[in-house]
């Protein structure tokens, strides 16, 4: 404000720019309006789409001057108005299954809008966990649009039984994620990963076996594979 105001009565509310869909309506008496004198902020309840412009509207007598005067209010959605941040949304993982060596691991991370990728200095990849192995599934896709794909190709000797498990955080490994315009890095935190409990990988490499008996008869003894590693 242009002059140190306190608190009036009536309402203010958040609205999504570009369809005028109200977000939240907050009563300027609430704790959720706080400050004092020409600055206050308003702290919504609800989580915020990212990358979205939003406008602040106010009723008229929301605050006042020392001098009992109301401030106006803002009914037009041009007067006060901020973006959000991109935000990373969520991580899809493989469907449940299964995998054997040579089957690809996919994982999809969304942003909130279009991401570059640059991979001039190292490729992109999401740690994760298979058995008690760590694997990196290494960026192959996604420049120029708001989905991301990550893949791990399944490598003899690997084996889950209960479910693989995925990182924290996309690693740039001297890559870089930007926005659109190359002018914001992108957020690399992984949320709203899905379940990966079904998610099995079960390889096992052949080992050579002599077992000490002539199995069929001719007098030589038998060697074989234990493809199943069951030791038999």
């Amino acid at each position: 404000f242009s002059e140190n105001v306190v608190k009036g009565l009536g309402n203010i509310t958040i609205v999504r720019t570009f369809d005028n869909t109200i977000e939240e309506v907050i009563p300027v008496g609430s704790a959720q309006v706080t400050g004092s004198g020409t600055s206050w902020t308003i702290n919504p309840s609800i989580t915020l789409a990212g990358s979205t412009q939003y406008s602040i509207k106010s009723d008229a007598s929301t605050f006042k001057n020392a001098d009992g005067v109301v401030f106006g209010g803002v009914s037009l959605s041009n007067v006060q108005s901020f973006t959000t941040a991109m935000t990373l949304n969520s991580v899809s993982v493989p469907a449940d299954g299964t995998y054997t060596t040579g089957d690809n691991l996919d994982f999809s991370v969304a942003f909130s809008e279009i991401v570059n990728v640059s991979t001039i200095g190292g490729n992109p990849y999401i740690q994760i966990t298979v058995g008690s192995d760590i694997k990196n599934a290494t960026y192959i896709s996604g420049c120029g649009t708001n989905s991301l794909t990550f893949r791990y190709i399944v490598a003899p000797g690997d084996f889950d039984s209960d479910g693989i498990a995925v990182g924290s955080d996309i690693v740039l490994n001297g890559g870089t994620i930007k926005n659109g315009a190359g002018t914001v890095d992108a957020p690399l935190a992984l949320i709203n990963v899905g379940t990966t409990s079904g998610v099995l990988v079960g390889t096992i490499t052949p080992v050579e076996i002599c077992d000490g008996i002539d199995n069929n008869g001719d007098g030589n003894i038998d060697e074989g594979f234990d493809n199943d590693g069951d030791g038999l």
